[in-house]
């Protein structure tokens, strides 16, 4: 059972996702990183400002409500990513924002004080990419703190010792 956030922990790690699979690939290394630096996560969904419109101007569908469902889908898939042996004490709290999505990851990181941001790449490259730009480079260039992207099918729970490097790394 993953608890939600009560404690006064200062290390964060900000997840931002889309609900994409590549998105929930981020999940599992922020639960590395959470267990090993004893740091909650707080999972961030941006929707934008026409989509959000769109959903509140249906009847019967509050923000409120919109909110409640955004953070039991944001839970469920985080629960979901999760092998057995990762830490069920892992604190995690969701938050959902409206706009655009590197601008308010960004903003999140700098307003929560963030240690560092988990985010997955889609792996685009070539013409499309240059034009289009990705939302993991924006944040990567204008975070506060750093970024580590996680590449699509990249997670391997098995290769520890690529895990080992990065917390000798971070450790410095």
């Amino acid at each position: 059972m993953i608890k939600r956030d009560n404690s006064n922990r200062s290390e964060q790690i900000l997840v931002p996702t889309d609900y994409s699979t590549y998105s929930f690939e981020a999940f599992p290394w922020a639960a590395i990183f959470a267990d090993k630096f004893d740091a909650k996560i707080l999972i961030l969904h941006v929707i934008p400002q026409s989509t959000a419109d769109w959903m509140t101007s249906i009847l019967g569908n509050p923000w409120d409500s919109i909110l409640k469902q955004q953070d039991s889908c944001m839970m469920e898939y985080f629960t979901s990513s999760m092998d057995a042996d990762f830490n069920p004490a892992l604190e995690v709290d969701t938050l959902v924002r409206v706009g655009h999505a590197a601008p308010e990851i960004i903003e999140t990181a700098k307003e929560r004080n963030t240690s560092i941001i988990v985010i997955s790449t889609h792996g685009r490259t070539g013409r499309p990419y240059v034009f289009l730009g990705s939302v993991a480079e924006k944040v990567a260039r204008g975070a506060p703190c750093p970024v580590f992207t996680v590449k699509p099918s990249s997670f391997n729970k098995e290769d520890e010792t690529s895990f080992d490097e990065i917390h000798a790394f971070l450790a410095n």
